[in-house]
Formats: structure tokens, sequence, C-alpha cells
């Protein structure tokens, strides 16, 4: 079983998988067993909703599940993605739920081609996972990419002692939430800040005075290192760059020498860069002042950190992320410019117009091929369906692949070229394989 660390295993239950996860079928047949009674019921619910979701995906012409052009070729790759479906995972703690695949199945029935080619798998809450597990709170739990606690419960591990136990996770942090010492990430997870020389990553959503190293140090291409003193040469490339209450400025108005960290503007003086300005207040970029941070309900310019902290601007005024109704990008046909968003057609992705991007246009081409990179459709859709073929192996090689079941050969730990995300000792894992051995 999967022995590394059981809660980066548990990261991939998010519904970026969902695609892929539908129902990657596990080596157990505990529980209800066989394929018959409730379980066979299940999976029969499974085979229906894949079924749908292909005949949408084929209707509208453009990627939901997979690349397949037809109902038959879209069934045929997933069920070579997920391989053999079982009603449960090894023990029996994770069931494969009926109700949640027919809730789906509708939702994906009644969307509009634009709602389900947008939303995919996030269409509707019971779509984000087709696996619900069984232990209360407090038990004893095996985690894994379909864990084994109930839903609204997370599988935490006291390091790397298994088993971990089911608890009720803690609500998404915003920016300043985080206790002394912490900091929200990307996933809105408190989690320590890393001290000089230690790795780091991205903020929070929006999050413009969160800064994900310790005191007197600024995260520079993923490693946590000094900040530069007062006085000293800066870029005004990176965030958090100069110590406490400065920020990098011109050193003369026509910055003919350079920039130095400065102390920080405060309200109604001059900036230039988002991070500019002092705690609390935002750069506005149609004043070049600094002003002070917006509540709820105000009107906001589109300058980045605008609204106060756990806002975002939208539609002119300062939300709440929740509030705010998704904007459907269109759907666009084969050649059409894409360069200020939209959707292309199955099997294409928003590329280059021209060589080298000259001229900063994009147009809707043919994916790249298997075995190719798609490090440059990413740049325009971070979504695993960039490609002609396959998916696009965000975790692992950066290029296009086909979700192999599991026992297939790969690369890597965490990987798309496995229907279940994880790739164990050279070959793909199954979800019972996921879960910790105790």
């Amino acid at each position: 079983m999967i022995s590394r660390s059981f809660s980066s295993v548990n990261i991939l239950s998010s519904s970026l998988l969902a695609l892929l996860l539908a129902a990657c079928g596990g080596s157990g047949t505990g529980g209800t067993g066989g394929t018959g009674g409730q379980g066979g019921d299940a999976v029969a619910a499974y085979q229906e909703m894949i079924h749908v979701a292909c005949e949408r995906q084929v209707e509208c012409g453009y990627a939901i599940l997979n690349q397949g052009k037809t109902v038959e070729e879209c069934q045929s790759l997933q069920a070579a993605a997920a391989g053999e479906v079982k009603p449960t995972l090894g023990d029996g703690a994770v069931v494969l739920s009926k109700e949640r695949l027919l809730d789906c199945k509708a939702a994906l029935a009644a969307g509009s081609c634009a709602e389900v080619v947008f939303h995919a798998f996030d269409i509707d809450p019971s779509c984000n996972t087709f696996w619900e597990g069984t232990l209360e709170e407090g038990e004893a739990c095996r985690g894994g990419v379909a864990s084994d606690c109930k839903l609204g419960l997370a599988c935490v591990f006291d390091g790397q002692k298994c088993p971990g136990t089911c608890v009720v996770p803690d609500p998404p942090c915003i920016e300043g939430s985080c206790a002394e010492g912490s900091y929200c990430d990307e996933q809105a997870r408190c989690v320590p800040r890393p001290l000089v020389g230690q790795a780091c990553g991205p903020t929070v959503k929006d999050a413009l005075h969160e800064s994900s190293c310790a005191a007197g140090a600024h995260c520079l291409d993923a490693v946590c290192v000094a900040r530069v003193a007062a006085g000293a040469a800066c870029t005004g490339m990176y965030e958090f760059e100069c110590v406490e209450e400065h920020t990098c400025q011109c050193a003369t108005p026509d910055c003919s020498t350079g920039a130095v960290c400065a102390p920080a503007p405060g309200a109604g003086e001059a900036c230039n860069t988002s991070s500019g300005c002092a705690q609390g207040r935002f750069c506005n970029f149609d004043s070049g002042t600094c002003d002070d941070r917006l509540r709820e309900g105000e009107a906001c310019p589109p300058s980045f950190g605008a609204c106060a902290e756990g806002l975002t601007c939208a539609a002119g005024k300062c939300q709440k992320p929740g509030s705010v109704p998704a904007t459907l990008p269109p759907l666009l046909e084969s050649g059409a410019d894409c360069t200020e968003g939209g959707i292309c057609l199955l099997g294409e992705t928003c590329l280059c117009a021209l060589p080298g991007c000259n001229g900063g246009k994009k147009q809707c081409k043919p994916g790249p091929a298997l075995g190719e990179s798609c490090q440059e459709a990413l740049q325009t859709d971070y979504r695993p369906l960039a490609c002609r073929e396959g998916v696009c192996d965000i975790f692992e090689t950066i290029t296009c692949v086909l979700p192999a079941a599991a026992g297939e050969p790969c690369t890597g730990i965490f990987t798309l070229a496995c229907g279940s995300g994880v790739c164990d000792g050279g070959v793909c894992a199954s979800l019972e394989q996921t879960r910790c051995d105790p």
C-alpha cells in the first residue's frame, strides 16, 4: 500500500480529478460485494452517468470527460482509465454511491452545453466524488484518494502514522485569518510559514498582504530568501521583496538609476505596483495612488487587492467569492480568436496564432498530440483537457498522456497518466492502494 505522505494523497480528491476518478475500480470486494443487489445498482448507475456525460460531450462538441469524438470512443477511453468498476473498496469502508451518481447524471443531462462544458464535474456537488466513506467522526481511517470518512469529514494523520482519524476539517482560511507563524495557502489551509532556505508556495487567491515566508523572508523561485534591506537595490518583480514597511520604488522620478527599497507610500501617495502600498492599502491603478482597501458592496476598480480580506472584485463591486455567479465563457469554433478567453472545440485548445505569440493573438487550434508538451496550452487554459488526444499531465510530465488503469507502468508520484492520479513504485495504483496500510 502507499507509504508516502498520506495528507498529500488526500489532496488528490479535489474535483480537478473527478473526470478521471469517476469510479476507478478498487482491488477489493468487501462490503456489498459482487455486482448484484445494491452494489450492482451503483455500478449500473455509474455506467449510466458515464453514458450521459459522453452523449453530452458528443452533442455539444466540446471536451467534458475526455477527447472521445463518439459516444463509444468516449466510453472506451473512460473504461481504459477506470479499469474494473466495483461497488466498494477493500474492507467496505468506501462505497460507490448510487444516489450521487444518479444526481450527477441528472445534472449533466439538464445543463446547457455552456454550463456542462464550463463546469464539467463541478456542475453539481454530487459530481465531485462518487465514492462515499462510511466512518464517523473520531473513527480510525486509512485516507486515500477516495476517503473512507463520511462526507464533511477528513482523514487526518499524525505525521506518517497510519491509521489516521476522521475529523471535521478546519473551515477555509482567508488572508490574515491564520495564527501567528502561519499563512493561508492556495488551498485555503493554514500552514506554517517556511524559513529562509525552505520551499514556499502561493498564498490563497486574491491575497494582497499574505506572505508565504517567515518574518524577514520572501518567496523567490519557490524558495524563501532574505528580504532586501532598506535603501538597497531591488527589482520590483516580487511580492514582499523589501523589508517590512518598505516597497521597491524608483530611485529617481524617471527610474533611470533603478529602484531601491524605500518606506511604503501612505494613503493618497503615488504607487505603481500591486504590492507597493503599506499594510491595509492597495495601489489603485486608476488614480496611481495608495487607497484603503474596500469593504463589501463598495465599488472597486480593476486593481489587484482592491477589496478587503476575503472579498473579490466582481461586476464592479467587492463581494464574497461564494456570492459571485460564474460567468460562462463563450464556446468557440475552430480557428476562432481566443485571446480574450473562451473554450475551444473537442480536440482543440487556445494556442498562439503566430510563432512566439508575436502580436499576442491566440486562436483555437488542434491541441498537442500524445507525448507532446502541453505547456503552451496551460498558459491559456489550466485544465487537463488541453490536448488533441488524452489529457495534459499537469502534475508530472506536462505532456499529453492517456490515463491508464491500475497496474500499468508510470513515472513520478502524482500523475494524470494514471486513472487514480497516483503512481506507486513505477505502476499506477488502484484507489484501494492509495489508502495507508496500518
